[in-house]
């Protein structure tokens, strides 16, 4: 199932806010004006290859990680880095000057995408990087714009590391530009493998809910939808805040423009307790007048 997507600088204006939010730890440079042409989305990011991480859930995958990149410069230097759950490198995949992916455990190759399609300097092209931890028959595959340059099995499983993946990091020092990141799994019925080239949007809140219970309370702000509505949240002075257990609160987001297929829908929350002891709170989207309740956190 689809467990991240971000569309690199919508749901946030500062990198503080983005460590904050849907990244475990994230260095880069948000860029809003000035993209290369071909690009998709209207932000994008450029990252180092250190404190760029996402949590994934602990186990030995497969797991998937796509993006959209674009690079000025081919070169052999890291594009994404499988770690397990104690920061211990699992498997590194790299770019390289012919355009190729590369894929290295504990310093060896263990396998190199074919010429069919290869990563060209300063075009787009999407990527998508699979990995499984196995000392012998782990999943290794890189697709580009689509295609599959390179699906096997092969030992995957570092020498100093637990057979799981815990977090990924992508980046490198010659890649300029990403955008529309997604990581998946091969859980669930749905959005269980490579997604293909997709784009991520982003939609704030805009207008009151039409769920009939609307208890919460608008602070720094006259109405619910605006007191959480910001790109860059104020939280110490604009936020919507209730402290009845039960209570719910709900606003609405604007139309889609999408006149493809839409894949999923993610639900960000920021959600902050202000005393002692246990707080619970569940999220909850509402389509076609149908309540769906998530899991209570």
């Amino acid at each position: 199932m689809l467990i991240f997507a971000d569309p690199c600088g919508l749901l946030y204006s500062t990198i503080a806010q983005a460590i904050a939010g849907l990244w475990q730890n994230l260095s880069a440079t948000i860029h809003t004006s000035g993209l290369p042409a071909g690009n998709v989305g209207p932000t994008a990011m450029s990252l180092g290859v250190t404190n760029c991480k996402i949590t994934v859930p602990n186990s030995a995958g497969p797991f998937i990680i796509g993006f959209r990149m674009l690079t000025t410069t081919l070169g052999h230097q890291s594009l994404a880095t499988f770690f397990d759950s104690s920061n211990n490198p699992q498997v590194v995949f790299y770019t390289e000057a012919n355009g190729t992916i590369t894929a290295y455990r504990d310093g060896n190759l263990i396998g190199t995408s074919s010429l069919a399609v290869v990563l060209q300097p300063n075009v787009w092209s999407y990527g998508e990087l699979q990995l499984s931890i196995s000392a012998s028959v782990g999943i290794l595959g890189v697709r580009i714009n689509g295609v599959s340059v390179l699906q096997t099995t092969a030992d995957t499983k570092s020498s100093t590391a637990n057979s799981t993946i815990g977090t990924i990091q992508i980046g490198s020092n010659l890649t300029n530009y990403f955008q529309d990141i997604v990581v998946t799994d091969s859980t669930g019925s749905y959005n269980n493998t490579y997604l293909g080239d997709v784009h991520v949007s982003a939609y704030n809140a805009l207008t009151a809910g039409t769920s009939a219970t609307n208890q919460y309370v608008p602070n720094g702000a006259a109405t619910i939808p605006l007191s959480v509505a910001a790109v860059t949240p104020a939280d110490g002075s604009v936020f919507a805040s209730d402290s009845t257990p039960g209570d719910r609160m709900s606003v609405g987001v604007a139309n889609s423009a999408v006149t493809g297929t839409i894949a999923a829908l993610v639900h960000v929350s920021r959600v902050k307790k202000d005393a002692s002891g246990t707080r619970t709170f569940a999220q909850t989207i509402t389509s076609g007048s149908v309540d769906a309740i998530g899991p209570t956190h």
